[in-house]
């Protein structure tokens, strides 16, 4: 299945905190430059999201099986992620192995260093209930 590009796709709460941003901005280039991010955005809001699939702006739990430990985050953008805790830029290998995914199934990571790791799916949430 080829790999979507989110580049341009941010949630609906981050077009709020960019917006705010562009109020404070010092400088002219600033501001505008913020206001292009916001004009080529996707922006993805709570009611476009279903909890059957994992995906952009969905709440995710997953459980890795050889480090026995739970995970919780959100799929964001990569700006997103940055500034945001509990998120997870959705250009990692993770993010990418986990959209598309089902409660229950279980996905296997490829690290950089050609290693692989395998988590199950345990939660997907539309809104935050951790």
């Amino acid at each position: 299945m080829p790999l979507v590009n989110y580049e341009n796709w941010i949630t609906s709460n981050w077009r709020d905190e960019l917006i705010q941003q562009k109020q404070i901005a010092t400088n002219k280039s600033d501001a505008a430059e913020i206001q292009n991010r916001i004009d080529q955005a996707v922006i993805v809001s709570q009611e476009d999201l279903l909890e059957s699939r994992v995906q952009f702006a969905s709440y995710v739990t997953v459980f890795a099986l050889e480090e026995e430990e739970e995970q919780s985050f959100r799929i964001v953008s990569e700006d997103e992620s940055l500034t945001r805790p509990g998120s997870l830029a959705w250009s990692t290998p993770l993010a990418r192995a986990l959209l598309g995914g089902k409660e229950g199934q279980i996905v296997t990571v490829i690290l950089e260093n050609g290693s692989n790791c395998e988590y199950e799916i345990t939660h997907i949430r539309t809104a935050s209930s951790y």
